[in-house]
């Protein structure tokens, strides 16, 4: 009996014993040195604890499937891992694991979230082809070597948060369906986004571009905000064209505003710098169309941010100063106009006098009197008005439109503008001395408007206007 007692003794303690050891390699598999071994094609079905692990050898995760969370945290990879064509059906967490040599993660697929915190890359990075279908993590992590991004899919928001690549990083033809985070990241050599699709909301804030970055291949489209505070680039290599950030209702780059609406004076201020940055980069590139139209969206910024009543104003009718097309459709046409027509109807037996090589010497117009005001007996305002009642058939209206507003554009602009316009006419002939008046009058507003012009248009394109002045 005492011998039974002892056997069943021994046999429990050896029974703690194993237990204890389970638990301690469930809890710390750094015991187990990892490699060489083909784990690949392999379903986990259940927790994959690989935390703390060390694969000191190849190690070989090919078209492996991870049905519940896989985790990787501090797992260290010491030769070449292939994860290629892997399936992570749940949350997969690599978060400061390291990988020495060649990490291959192409074609990989992320169902839910992935985590890749503070991982460093000390060989090469393959991402290519991976398909990422929920929240993905790669949140200052480092890149030692060359990083592929080609041809990724990233189907909710790209984490990349202080990351750092110290070589090439190539997002050439990847997808970030809603938005992606570049803030503080580090690119210190070449980087490729050729064909490259952003959606969403995208932060280049106190982002490094120690060598050019190229964005001029990608599609921005659908971006709604786009952060570029503290961005750090080298004017003229920051290479896109303006078109590509054109929203749907305007021409503005949507920045992200910094502060609430009682401090609206800073938010202005911090994206005046960001434009001036952006204008000063296109200059450098000789790109002078775009440098114009980025100070014009910062015209636009201010007229949102600070709601100036004058500014605004001069958006409408001049465009910051970067549209002066504007000046000439709200302010010089109409003026035009307007003067044409008093051409047309009280002077324009006038213009027939002194302006007689526009029609054959046998035309004559006359005048006749009008009351602006009758009802019966009741008359008001007596006008003298031309009477086009015995013009020739020849002189149809649209001919007799096209002199008065010849004339009218060429008094206000002086374009050749003649001293007989303003000859003393006959004594029989009727309004002599407003006609003078009011011809010399368009004149001089035409100078007027040529002197506002010159002192309200900016822009590089426009300067030629300032020169020809003296300003």
């Amino acid at each position: 009996m005492r011998t039974f007692y002892v056997k069943s003794g021994f046999l429990f303690f050896l029974f703690l014993v194993l237990i204890e050891v389970s638990i301690a390699q469930e809890n710390n598999p750094t015991e187990y040195p990892y490699g060489g071994k083909k784990l690949g094609e392999l379903i986990f079905s259940s927790y994959a604890n690989f935390k703390n692990a060390k694969f000191e050898h190849f190690t070989d995760f090919q078209s492996a499937t991870f049905e519940s969370f896989a985790n990787f945290t501090q797992a260290k990879f010491n030769r070449f891992t292939n994860f290629s064509t892997s399936y992570f059906v749940y949350d997969v967490d690599f978060n400061q694991a390291t990988f020495d040599s060649l990490a291959d993660f192409s074609y990989t697929y992320y169902k839910n979230d992935a985590s890749f915190w503070n991982v460093t890359f000390n060989g090469l990075a393959d991402f290519s082809h991976a398909e990422f279908h929920n929240h993905t993590f790669f949140r200052r992590a480092e890149f030692h070597q060359i990083a592929t991004f080609n041809l990724t899919t990233f189907d909710s928001l790209a984490d990349f948060r202080g990351v750092k690549f110290h070589m090439d990083a190539d997002f050439s033809f990847a997808k970030f369906q809603k938005g992606v985070d570049f803030e503080s990241v580090t690119f210190g050599s070449i980087s490729s986004f050729r064909r490259a699709v952003i959606k969403g909301e995208v932060s280049f804030r106190s982002t490094k571009f120690k060598e050019e970055i190229d964005f001029r291949q990608v599609n921005f489209d659908s971006v709604t905000v786009i952060n570029l505070e503290g961005t750090k680039f080298s004017d003229g290599k920051f290479l896109f064209y303006w078109e590509q950030f054109k929203g749907k209702d305007s021409l503005r780059i949507k920045l992200k505003y910094l502060s609430g609406d009682s401090l609206k004076n800073e938010d202005y201020t911090q994206i005046e710098i960001i434009y001036h940055k952006l204008r000063d980069n296109f200059l450098a590139q000789g790109n002078e169309s775009s440098a114009d139209e980025v100070m014009y969206e910062l015209g636009w910024q201010r007229k949102e941010i600070l709601k100036e009543f004058d500014w605004q104003v001069y958006g409408t009718f001049f465009g910051y100063g970067y549209q002066p097309w504007r000046f000439l459709l709200f302010a010089l046409l109409p003026i035009i106009l307007i003067f044409a027509i008093i051409w047309y109807w009280f002077y324009y037996p006038t213009l027939v006098f002194i302006k007689s090589d526009l029609f054959p010497k046998s035309i004559q117009i006359d005048s006749k009197d009008k009351y602006l005001i009758k009802s019966g007996k009741f008359k008001l305002l007596k006008m003298r008005i031309s009477d086009f009642t015995k013009a020739p058939i020849t002189m149809n209206p649209l001919t007799r439109y096209w002199h008065a507003l010849y004339f009218s554009t060429s008094v206000l602009l002086g374009i050749r503008f003649q001293k007989d316009w303003i000859k003393v006419f006959p004594k029989d002939m009727l309004g002599r001395k407003s006609y003078i008046r009011l011809v010399t009058f368009e004149w001089a507003l035409g100078i007027i408007l040529f002197v506002v012009f010159a002192l309200l248009v900016k822009g590089i394109r426009f300067s030629f206007v300032k020169d020809l002045l003296g300003f």
